[in-house]
């Protein structure tokens, strides 16, 4: 079987906290040593770190996340990669083989698991996370649509989730986040955040957008490792 090549990307703004980046990191390395994944993927890694200037008068809330993620694209999103796992640097935990899980569940859309709090059954990403034009509830069930083959159909994901790389590379970060087309508006202008352009952009072209219900990653829990 021919491998797909992944990029496996990490973006953080400077200063975050450096235990739970130590440890977004070291989620890293298990994947790139998984066997699962290894079977399916040539992987390459991105962790870039993004020191913040100073944001345009119109920038919004998620102004340097797009920031950094958009440096990192042009710096190593290359033509050969077919998909991309953005890893939100405060994601600490998730199955080792995770890309795999998410490739095999949903080959051809774009693919997150659940995303929740260290130590708590509370969802992390309610902002992210979108179906039917509205947030993911914080507790379960946190979803109203059915789930087949453990995957629910969403508008929106965020925090960690596979995407074909064409989706990002044609699409979604094509500008620089001080235009306005592609800025980032608060959650007081639009309630969304800055992975809400990936996913207009795979809506538009028909891809499938759908969260793996039964793989579960965790996001730091803030109040004890602090807010990047």
């Amino acid at each position: 079987m021919c491998k797909q090549r992944l990029l496996i990307a990490v973006a953080y703004k400077d200063g975050m906290n450096g235990r739970t980046l130590a440890r977004c990191i070291e989620l890293v390395g298990k994947m790139i040593g998984n066997e699962h994944n290894r079977e399916l993927f040539d992987m390459d890694v991105a962790i870039h770190r993004n020191v913040p200037g100073k944001a345009p008068s119109h920038a919004g809330r998620f102004w340097y996340h797009a920031v950094a993620r958009e440096e990192l694209i042009f710096d190593y999103l290359k033509d050969e990669h077919d998909y991309i796992l953005w890893v939100d640097a405060d994601i600490v935990s998730a199955p080792p083989d995770l890309p795999a899980l998410l490739y095999d569940a949903n080959p051809d859309g774009v693919t997150a698991p659940l995303v929740l709090i260290e130590g708590t059954p509370q969802f992390y990403d309610t902002l992210g996370f979108i179906e039917d034009g509205a947030r993911t509830r914080p507790f379960p069930p946190y979803f109203d649509g059915p789930v087949t083959d453990g995957l629910v159909d969403l508008d929106s994901v965020g925090c960690i989730y596979l995407a074909p790389a064409d989706v990002v590379r044609q699409e979604s970060y094509g500008s620089r986040p001080y235009d306005p087309k592609y800025d980032h508006p608060s959650i007081a202008q639009t309630g969304h955040t800055d992975h809400w352009p990936v996913m207009c952009a795979a809506a538009d072209e028909g891809y499938r957008i759908a969260c793996l219900t039964t793989a579960v990653a965790y996001h730091a829990d803030l109040s004890e490792e602090g807010w990047h």
